[in-house]
This record gives structure tokens, C-alpha cells and sequence, in this order.
């Protein structure tokens, strides 16, 4: 597995489906966070930059799964960086077991 850091230029916010997108593109990153698919991804204040980490075999599986954001209409300027390592803090919370 290879881990690919992309900065992603937002464009054309000023759209009523806008905010729709926006709420389902948080819905899909959790799913895929899940699924340790995407490591991070983050939204600049001003809504104008994001940045996602993803983790998969190939650049171009990485950049299939850009495309297929419910965001990737509003994108504009796409850099891909393939990363040597990526270190994040563990999730402080812990698994809940129901049984």
C-alpha cells in the first residue's frame, strides 16, 4: 500500500447544491475513514483548499476514489504528492464492545 497526500483547489461555491454536496461529502469521508481508506482530510476555513490522505495499491486507485467525491464537481487544481510515511495520533477512543 502507498500513501498519497492531495491539495485540492475549491471552486465554484457559490451554487445552491453547494452545501448539499458539502454534507454528503462528510458523510462519504467517514465511511471511508472507517475504512482506514482515507487516513485524513481537511477543509480550509475560508472553504477554498482541501487536503485528503488516502491509502491505497495504486496512484491511480488514489485518484479514483478523488473522483468519485460528491465534492470532486467543485474541484479546480488537483496536486497528488505520494508520501514516505504518514504519522498521525491514535484515536483516543477506544473500541466499544457490545456483548
Amino acid at each position: 500500500m502507498a500513501t498519497y497526500l492531495f491539495q485540492i483547489a475549491i471552486t465554484g461555491k457559490d451554487t445552491d447544491d453547494y452545501v448539499r454536496d458539502m454534507r454528503l461529502q462528510k458523510e462519504y469521508i467517514n465511511v471511508l475513514l472507517a475504512e482506514n481508506s482515507v487516513l485524513a482530510y481537511g477543509l480550509a476555513d475560508n472553504e477554498d483548499t482541501a487536503w485528503c490522505v488516502l491509502n491505497t495499491k495504486t496512484k491511480r486507485q488514489a485518484i479514483n476514489w478523488i473522483h468519485s467525491f460528491p465534492m470532486y464537481k467543485y474541484y479546480g487544481n488537483i496536486e497528488c504528492h505520494t508520501l514516505s510515511f504518514h504519522m498521525s495520533h491514535p484515536s483516543l477512543l477506544v473500541d466499544i464492545s457490545l456483548n
